[in-house]
């Protein structure tokens, strides 16, 4: 039920009386005349000031031209509206005037917005900040003026109250009954308005304090609550125009975080490649540069002030009109700026500089500035000279060299030949250039050589091939050693070809082929002599400790004839006392026969050792190695030397060779080993002798290591000791046993036999192949 309505309910109420009637239709007309006057004006107030918020609103968001046509057509229904507001009180026709001021100033604040900064080209930050500004007033004089026109309207609802209640007091002279009927249902219709208008205030409060999503509740069905309605309206849209705003400002504020992480990226790309970046405006002819800009000109700091003029000082004077000139083309045809030149830095320094620019160009499509980086590009330069400098020489060794040498890309045409081809070809390196074999050379010549370089190109690696071709004085015989050239990219560009000439080379061994087929024959009864000489010295060098031997033997003896001689004595005393029985003889035999064992073995073990192997077998290493201390080893426990066998592998330390050979081998070592350690006693009298044998694999051979800590091999003579005849002992030795030990293992067994000094002392390595049983050994 509309306001209106209510009070028309109050007229035709049919308990006032007939005088009532008349005296309050009279009163009700001039009441109706001048309420529905102002509430019509104040409703059609409020509307349009609530559409010139939507309208303002609409011109921030979307820009639209539209919305300051519709300003000025509700600026022309405000106007009417106020006018039929007739106010004689100051304070009424100053709020009046003031939603007129505003309602202008709203339509001017949004010309403005819309001219300056939807029609503007540019969006520098400075237009974003004036833009935010105009924005922010356009919504304060929005609202101010809602504000207003609904003080306005609480007004013209007071004056309404104020000639209600006169009406109310003709009403209750007239008849009691009826004012107090008309005056309930009065209040209780104001209270009704009130309520409708407060929510409309709390609303508008609320929404001021921040809070967007608040609506008004609505259960009004009168123009307060399509008043309400259109508040609430109003208020999603201004949140949706919340929303959008905030959305715009964190995109833009992703933009300029984006815009600063590049920023970043950029300057890192320049340090890292020591770029400096510049700018030169053509029109004011102010410079800008980065602090490497700086850098590169020897300067610590940025300079206060940099111009063209200024850089070009500093241009070397040679390059300094090249320079200008290019710097000026640029600016005249409109082209990309790129140059390299010579500087004098401020501390007097020459470098070398690379600078690179573009044209910027104004909306007509002229340069304005130049932006550009800037390198310093010394180390290259220099490099560039040393490269040429290198392929100088190059050249010129290649032109000295008696070979031929040539270059082909990979459709077979010449890139480079060195004069050696010039002469034997007669052509040139530059009549060369771009030719093919088939240019120079008979097809069938040119196919072979072709189908050379192809072979080496598609294996992808150095090949040799042998080649003929024809020279002045006939055909001659090449090695041309073919290879394919590949670039820095991995990529093949070209075969390259030394070739240098082997006729002669051909013809001789032609001529040693028959010589090689006489030789063959003397070289085998050779070799079979020289077998049967290193045997008769092997043996010689037995024969030459036969001596030291018997000494052994004597000592090994030594003790089981003390021990026969006391049970022979021990055999006259036990007669004399008649100690004699079964049990005592039993024990003498066991014991006379154990010591004769012994006695026996030891002549075999050493008649074994003297007795040179006659074929290859396999052996144990470890075995042989502990089968001669076991022999020797009290020798060298008398002269106060220890020996330890150490076994560093997995597998069974077994070869194919000689065992015996082998076994004088290691004693050789092991008595040069020990004679060391007795020398350096004289100067160490309390030296604890130590010889180590390590036996360990690698690589599939069989590695045994002899390590003492003697004198050292004196340094001129290490690489003389296994020369036949050569000794360090002076009269005491006679140059034969590490001969012979070298002879053994490397000629005799396929090994290897070294020495050198190690920190105290000196090591014998012998290398061997391991057998792992599986080979045929049954070759000698």
């Amino acid at each position: 039920m509309t306001i209106k309505t209510k009070i028309q309910i109050l007229v035709i109420m049919p308990v006032l009386a007939l005088a009532v009637v008349t005296a309050l239709f009279l009163l009700d007309s001039f009441y109706d005349n001048l309420s529905s006057k102002r509430e019509a004006a104040v409703t059609g107030l409020i509307k349009n000031t609530f559409d010139t918020v939507i309208i303002t609103n609409d011109i921030l968001v979307n820009g639209r031209v539209r919305g300051i046509h519709q300003l000025e057509v509700i600026s022309s229904l405000i106007a009417g509206w106020l006018s039929k507001l007739d106010f004689k009180e100051h304070p009424q026709l100053d709020i009046v005037n003031d939603i007129a001021a505003d309602h202008k100033e709203i339509k001017t604040l949004c010309i403005v917005y819309y001219n300056i900064f939807f029609m503007s080209a540019q969006q520098s930050q400075e237009f974003i900040n004036q833009r935010n500004i105009v924005s922010s007033q356009l919504f304060l004089q929005a609202y101010s003026i809602v504000m207003k026109a609904l003080y306005l309207r609480d007004i013209v609802h007071r004056e309404e109250i104020e000639l209600t209640n006169r009406l109310h007091k003709i009403i209750i002279s007239v008849m009691g009954l009826s004012v107090v009927i008309i005056g309930f249902v009065s209040i209780k219709l104001g209270r009704d308005i009130i309520n409708g208008l407060t929510r409309v205030q709390k609303g508008i409060e609320t929404i001021s304090g921040g809070d967007l999503n608040y609506l008004v509740p609505n259960d009004i069905h009168d123009e307060i609550g399509e008043l309400i309605a259109r508040f609430n309206m109003m208020s999603k849209n201004l949140k949706e125009t919340y929303l959008e705003l905030n959305d715009e400002i964190s995109k833009r504020k992703m933009s300029e975080e984006s815009l600063r992480e590049s920023q970043n990226k950029l300057n890192m790309a320049l340090e890292a490649a020591e770029l400096g970046d510049w700018e030169r405006d053509l029109i004011t002819g102010a410079a800008r540069r980065s602090l490497k800009h700086a850098q590169i000109f020897g300067y610590k700091e940025l300079l206060p002030e940099w111009t063209f003029p200024l850089f070009i000082e500093h241009v070397h004077p040679d390059d300094r009109a090249r320079v200008a000139a290019v710097c000026q083309d640029a600016v005249d045809k409109d082209h990309d700026l790129m140059f390299e030149c010579r500087i004098n830095r401020t501390d007097n320094v020459e470098r070398w500089i690379w600078v690179r620019g573009r044209n910027v160009k104004d909306d007509a499509g002229k340069p304005v500035r130049i932006i550009g980086i800037l390198q310093d590009i010394t180390e290259r330069k220099n490099l560039e000279t040393k490269l040429e400098e290198i392929r100088v020489l190059l050249q010129s060794i290649i032109d000295s060299s008696s070979a031929v040498i040539f270059l082909k890309n990979m459709e077979g045409r010449y890139m480079f030949i060195n004069s050696r081809y010039e002469q034997l070809f007669h052509v040139t390196k530059d009549g060369v250039v771009g030719k093919t074999d088939y240019d120079i050379f008979p097809k069938e010549l040119a196919d072979n050589l072709r189908a050379n370089d192809m072979e080496a190109a598609r294996k992808k690696e150095s090949l040799n091939f042998e080649e003929i071709v024809p020279h002045d004085d006939g055909l001659h015989t090449y090695i041309s050693i073919k290879f394919p050239m590949i670039d820095s990219k991995g990529q093949m560009y070209g075969v390259c070809s030394i070739a240098t000439d082997i006729t002669d080379r051909k013809r001789m061994e032609e001529e040693l082929k028959q010589l090689n087929t006489n030789l063959e024959l003397m070289v085998a009864v050779e070799t079979q002599k020289r077998r049967q000489h290193e045997q008769l010295l092997i043996q010689q060098s037995k024969m030459a400790a036969m001596g030291e031997m018997l000494g052994m033997i004597a000592h090994q003896w030594k003790q089981p004839l003390n021990a026969l001689s006391l049970s022979v004595q021990d055999l006259k005393d036990a007669y004399y006392y008649g100690e004699l029985n079964e049990h005592y003889i039993n024990n003498l035999v066991d014991i006379t026969t154990g010591q004769i064992m012994f006695m026996s073995k030891t002549i075999s073990d050493f008649r074994n050792f003297f007795q040179p192997s006659k074929e290859k077998s396999r052996f144990n290493v470890k075995t042989a190695i502990d089968d001669l201390i076991l022999m020797f080893g009290h020798l060298f426990k008398a002269n106060i030397v220890d020996i330890s066998v150490r076994v560093q592998l997995d597998v069974e330390p077994a070869v194919f060779g000689y065992p015996n050979e082998f076994k004088q081998v290691i004693l050789n070592i092991l008595n040069n080993a020990g004679d060391a350690i007795v020398s350096k006693r004289k100067e160490s009298p309390l030296l604890q002798g130590l010889i180590e044998i390590t036996i360990s694999a690698e690589n599939g051979k069989l590695i045994v290591s002899v390590t003492d800590n003697g004198v050292g091999i004196p340094q001129h003579m290490i690489e003389k000791i296994f020369d036949n005849y050569y000794t360090t002992k002076a009269a005491e030795g006679t140059g034969i046993g590490l001969y012979m030990s070298k002879t053994i293992i490397e000629t005799n067994m396929g090994g290897s036999l070294t020495a050198r000094n190690v920190d105290g002392g000196a090591e014998f390595l012998i290398v061997l192949g391991i057998d792992n049983g599986l080979a045929d050994n049954s070759i000698n």
